[in-house]
């Protein structure tokens, strides 16, 4: 009887162990089931928001989404909560041009990368300001800098201005549009591999906020002064930074313009190899984008990235408000408008140009303001020569300002800080071709752009460089701009290229309908 119990318990714990073990290899198999399902599911899901995302591995020090949307965790995300879908978030589609994983190139463990060939991120990098030439100058007043050479306001680098980390202390290998025109390409020349381990370097000063280096070229320029400040706009938005915490890093050694005052009150600070030590050390730095691939430069009638943001940045770094666009209607409906003139006259604009001597000037300056005082008294005209205000002052007159009017100069670039629809009058002397500049710059800044060009040689001084303007001339335009702006017709901002050429390949499609209607008509007769 004991010896039958004996048995009966070894036989039955011998099917409890093999049930227990059965079951617990099912169950693992159903786990690795699931967990392969959900890994699979999840790098697809990746693989189709890569496109809408800006999530680089190697640069871990990126904070790219602007709102951070997770997706509800499904059950099998619950069980396995390293498992997790991508974050949804919105980039402009100019930036999801630029992070096109195929254009997003990765060197040197992620310390360099590169992006769409126009501008690139280093991290962890230092710059040794004792290998370059000339980094004691800048700054210095016009006057002061009358004799001094182009090639005195231009750093020279040697190899070793640029220090990064990178695999087997090669430098990285990456081709920038524009070739040797671009300076980026000129500071990859002077950039060397360097240990990863900071304690082997005198590190005399350590920055750990995004920073963007450029080199302006057209400094006295407002036209690429307004282009570099911009770009430096996005760049800072493309990294999800702000103003308040980004350092603009200026490797140039020119004498202090007329738009310097805008770097050092949007941004947090500016910083040039005057100011640093010999050893710095940046855990950001970005070359900023290069002047042929910045969008200010596209050709077409798409508005321009970021830019309502841009110009209420600015605007509200320097106190400015502008009622322009609240109170347009009330203003179109008793005529009471805002007409601007801008003057050209003779200036110190370039230390290059000591004479002072500027071309394409209007002679006949009070008589259009008193004409146009007469034809339109409600009106508020008025006319000024930018360059004698402050800049404060300028961006004020030009924010508030329903219809700017001058002649062809590089003052134009301000219209980007007028309200959209609002209009551009834009003035040619005789001989002087038409510029696309202003015309896609007033397109893509939701502007109505009007341009007239002198037709008449007696017009014109060629000693003096000045253009009699007829009053009938200013006077027609006014009154044809002033119908555009006051008209129903919008301005229809599109998001992207392909939403404007989805736009007017319904419209070519459309035309084409109705004209094949009309021949049907046509032959039924």
């Amino acid at each position: 009887m004991g010896k039958t119990m004996k048995y009966n318990f070894k036989y039955c714990l011998h099917i409890i162990v093999i049930n227990y073990l059965a079951v617990t290899a099912l169950l693992i198999w159903q786990v690795h089931l699931g967990f392969k399902k959900t890994a699979f599911k999840n790098q697809t899901v990746l693989k189709k928001t890569m496109r809408y995302t800006h999530i680089v591995h190697a640069a871990k020090i990126h904070r790219y989404p602007v709102v951070k949307q997770w997706p509800i965790p499904s059950k099998k995300t619950m069980r396995y909560p390293h498992i997790v879908s991508a974050p949804k978030i919105y980039r402009h589609p100019v930036f999801e041009e630029w992070s096109t994983p195929s254009k997003v190139i990765r060197r040197c463990f992620g310390n360099f990368v590169g992006y769409f060939n126009a501008f690139s991120l280093l991290n962890n990098v230092t710059i040794d300001r004792t290998l370059a030439t000339g980094y004691n100058r800048g700054g210095e007043s016009k006057s002061s800098a009358v004799k001094q050479k182009p090639r005195d306001e231009f750093h020279h680098y040697t190899k070793g201005f640029f220090k990064i980390p990178c695999y087997r202390n090669e430098v990285p290998d990456y081709n920038f549009n524009g070739g040797n025109t671009n300076v980026q390409t000129y500071w990859l020349r002077a950039m060397d591999a360097m240990h990863d381990n900071r304690k082997m370097y005198n590190i005399h000063r350590n920055i750990s906020r995004l920073t963007i280096a450029l080199t302006r070229y057209e400094y006295a320029n407002p036209y690429w002064a307004i282009m570099d400040v911009y770009n430096v706009f996005l760049m800072m938005n493309f990294f999800n930074s702000t103003p308040d915490i980004t350092n603009v890093l200026l490797l140039d050694s020119h004498p202090r313009g007329h738009i310097d005052s805008v770097w050092e009150v949007v941004f947090s600070s500016v910083l040039t190899l005057r100011k640093l030590p010999n050893q710095t050390y940046f855990q950001k730095l970005v070359w900023t984008i290069h002047r042929d691939t910045a969008p200010m430069l596209q050709k077409h009638k798409t508005p321009l990235p970021l830019q309502a943001e841009f110009c209420t940045t600015v605007l509200d770094k320097y106190g400015i408000v502008s009622n322009v666009g609240r109170y347009r209607k009330h203003k179109c409906r008793n005529a009471e408008l805002s007409v601007l003139f801008i003057w050209r006259r003779d200036y110190l604009a370039h230390v290059r140009n000591p004479s002072g001597k500027v071309k394409r000037k209007i002679r006949n300056e009070d008589e259009l303001l008193n004409i146009t005082k007469k034809s339109y008294p409600a009106y508020s005209v008025t006319g000024v020569q930018l360059d004698l205000l402050d800049l404060s002052k300028q961006l004020e007159l030009i924010a508030s300002t329903d219809i700017l009017v001058g002649m062809h100069g590089a003052g134009f670039s301000q219209m980007i800080f007028q309200h959209p629809g609002s209009g551009v009058i834009e003035l040619y002397p005789s001989g002087h071709g038409y510029n696309w500049h202003f015309y896609y710059l007033a397109q893509r800044s939701q502007l109505y752009h009007m341009k007239w060009r002198n037709k008449d040689w007696n017009l014109e001084d060629r000693v003096n460089f000045y253009t009699y303007i007829p009053p009938t001339v200013i006077v027609s335009m006014i009154k044809d701009m002033t119908n555009m702006i006051c008209s129903n017709k919008s301005m229809v901002p599109f998001e992207s290229k392909d939403q404007w050429f989805d736009e007017r390949q319904r419209r070519n499609t459309q035309n084409n309908l109705s004209r094949n209607r009309k021949v049907k008509y046509r032959n039924t007769k």
